[in-house]
């Protein structure tokens, strides 16, 4: 995911105005906080007031304008993904929460965030409770491209100069943990989520590669990081035949695997440990004070604290959280499965994706499919069909394969913050929450846990150096979302330079 808080989100904005402004005469507007406001004084005096209700038709773009207009009349069906149909061990029944009862701790979510702060409690003896709107894993944590990372969606770069090098080399550090979590709650627990290992980044212009090689030596040089390789062309082709890439950046710590699988396995360690999960149990209410408590419809929990991890799906029921994120929706297909003919597309089993801002993302599947991502799309909207949209770039991609058969496409929400980094600590006393990963939400997700519970416990040093981070709110209040996009449209714009 791109990076576009503080300067370079400034620069987005001003950068789509002037793409646009080559094609039509118009006159700089003035940019506060990331949204574009019209300039033209004397025309504002003389026309009626700008009411929120028409803002974007008077201020964004007549293209931008008409795709936002376009994509509030789309409300396609929730797709179902390849992993709902490939959920192993089946899903358990699970009850939904009716009556009362007091906890040592609530929990609002169940995503990774949600099972693995349960998990965590659960192991050191607490009384667990968990609701789930809807079935465990049924939000990003059940839907997305699988891959796990070292590092924030945030360049290491960027938190160099917002931190020092210090405290970058610390959150790296963090960032390697998360990883190496993952790793072993695998194989603690025998999830069986088609756990493997390799990631790559591919170049896709010369100026790509030439980044690879500083990345390399600089995250060697201060960061003690090993086994980074920079692919030249033949490299590159012998992993990912494709045309389309001329170099890559090969992680041998990067990884990836069936997200819902995975995310299953952490629930039933969770109540193999005592925890109880409550599904179709949505809270509607919450009071913190001297004794906090969650309400669904049908009941209540009292505890001694309660936990939001509800992340891009927690809506403003939390007030105090919605401001700091921005829901994205993210759009994944998979093919029939392949057969050898994977083996033309992707000799090593790989994670991978491109170095673009706006980037695909692909890689296999434990059954021999091809998955393939991208599409971010920063209204929170899915296009009406998703296999459509992104079949194309699938196929410009991998040729030998474009007549091979779409089983499946879906779509998730993600939750990114304005520096793209993850946020997570108390909000009052005894309310915490964790969210924000921006994409990188399998491994950090699966830390956040960890750092919570130990928060919750006693103390943590390492939760308190991410609780430090600055919380920023997105700009542009009410009118956020079409910043976001406009500032996203020139981003688009850079990847063809």
């Amino acid at each position: 995911m791109p990076d576009i808080s503080g300067t370079r989100h400034s620069t987005s904005v001003i950068l789509c105005w002037l793409i646009h402004s080559a094609k039509r005469s118009i006159r700089p507007p003035c940019v506060i906080g990331g949204m574009i406001l019209c300039r033209n004084r004397a025309r504002r005096k003389q026309g009626p007031e700008v009411m929120p209700g028409d803002a974007a038709d008077r201020c964004i773009p007549a293209a931008l304008s008409v795709m936002l207009a376009t994509m509030k009349r789309i409300a396609p069906a929730p797709a179902t993904s390849y992993y709902e149909t490939t959920i192993a061990p089946p899903r358990p029944t699970r009850a939904r929460l009716r009556g009362e009862m007091e906890v040592d701790v609530a929990i609002c979510g169940g995503g990774i965030s949600g099972v693995s702060t349960a998990l965590h409690l659960a192991e050191r003896g607490l009384r667990v409770a968990l609701l789930e709107a809807g079935q465990v894993g049924a939000g990003a944590s059940g839907r997305s491209g699988g891959q796990i990372l070292n590092g924030f969606s945030a360049a290491q770069t960027a938190l160099e100069e917002r931190y020092g090098l210090y405290k970058a080399q610390q959150l790296y550090a963090l960032s390697l943990e998360a990883v190496q979590m993952v790793r072993e709650r695998v194989t603690r627990h025998e999830i069986q989520c088609d756990f493997m290992e390799g990631a790559v980044t591919l170049a896709v212009k010369p100026r790509h590669l030439a980044d690879f090689r500083s990345e390399a030596r600089r995250m060697a040089d201060q960061y003690g990081q090993q086994g980074l390789e920079v692919w030249d062309l033949d490299q590159t082709r012998a992993a990912v035949r494709s045309n389309a890439y001329i170099g890559g950046l090969y992680d041998p710590h990067g990884c990836h695997l069936h997200p819902l699988n995975y995310t299953l396995g952490l629930a039933r360690a969770a109540e193999a440990a005592g925890a109880m999960i409550y599904e179709e149990s949505r809270v509607k209410a919450w009071a913190s004070g001297s004794r906090p408590m969650l309400a669904t419809a049908e009941g209540r929990i009292y505890a001694k604290h309660i936990v939001f991890c509800g992340n891009a799906y927690l809506g403003k029921l939390v007030r105090d959280l919605w401001p700091l994120i921005m829901p994205v929706a993210s759009c994944i297909i998979a093919t029939e499965p392949l057969g050898d003919r994977l083996q033309a597309c992707l000799a090593r089993p790989l994670s991978a994706c491109d170095a673009n801002i706006v980037l695909d993302y692909f890689r296999p599947t434990g059954d021999g499919r091809l998955l393939f991502g991208g599409l971010a799309n920063y209204s929170g909207r899915e296009p009406r069909n998703i296999i459509k949209t992104l079949r194309p770039r699938l196929q410009k991609i991998f040729p030998q394969i474009a007549d091979a058969k779409i089983d499946f496409g879906w779509g998730g929400l993600i939750a990114i913050t304005p520096r793209r980094e993850p946020q997570m600590g108390q909000i009052e006393q005894n309310v915490w929450f964790a969210h924000g990963y921006s994409g990188h939400g399998l491994a950090l997700a699966t830390l956040a846990g960890a750092l919570l519970a130990e928060g919750i416990c006693d103390r943590s040093d390492r939760l308190d150096l991410l609780e430090s981070l600055p919380r920023p709110e997105f700009p542009g209040g009410r009118f956020r979302t079409a910043a976001l996009v406009m500032g996203m449209l020139a981003m688009r714009a850079r990847d063809l330079l």
